[in-house]
């Protein structure tokens, strides 16, 4: 049996265990000795709730921009997006994790996007970029995200339709 608990020392600190305990016992099923561990696991309580209060900042930040917003691997699979995103292609956040941004875009422009996604993954420098789609133009940053070794793991990436922007620049030229 296994058994989690907290205890408060007197300076007021709680502290949190983990104990296990093991039962023996003899021919007639009696117990004849036991061994168990106690383990204090407060610091794996602390950096567990830290972790999630970091994912629950993590996808409040996601989920502030109207504009799309998304995290993809190396071969541009979906690991996360906003609404924004979704709505850009009319589709469910649901449908689109787990598969390829590459896949709803023109060859050309999946094209050009694959090699500076492999740039940034290959350099770990961002990289800010415009393109046009379908009479839009669209201001793309594509930033890395790195694991505790330098390494890029994965890529942030913002896209912000400057259309409008771009109408209102040529009008005033």
């Amino acid at each position: 049996d296994t058994l989690d608990f907290r205890i408060i020392r007197p300076d007021g600190e709680v502290r949190t265990f983990f104990s296990q305990i093991r039962v023996f016992t003899d021919e007639s099923g009696t117990p004849a000795r036991t061994i168990g561990t106690v383990l204090d696991i407060t610091e794996r309580k602390k950096a567990e709730e830290a972790l999630r209060q970091s994912e629950r900042t993590a996808s409040a930040m996601l989920n502030s921009s109207s504009e799309p917003v998304f995290l993809c691997d190396k071969d541009g699979k979906f690991l996360a997006l906003n609404e924004g995103m979704a709505q850009r292609f009319n589709r469910s956040v649901d449908e689109l994790v787990g598969t390829s941004l590459d896949d709803l875009l023109p060859p050309d422009v999946a094209k050009h996007r694959a090699k500076i996604k492999e740039d940034v993954f290959s350099t770990g420098r961002p990289v800010r970029f415009e393109d046009e789609r379908d009479g839009r133009y669209f201001d793309n940053q594509f930033y890395p995200v790195l694991d505790g070794n330098n390494n890029v793991v994965s890529l942030a990436v913002f896209s912000l339709d400057i259309t409008d922007l771009k109408e209102i620049t040529e009008a005033l030229a």
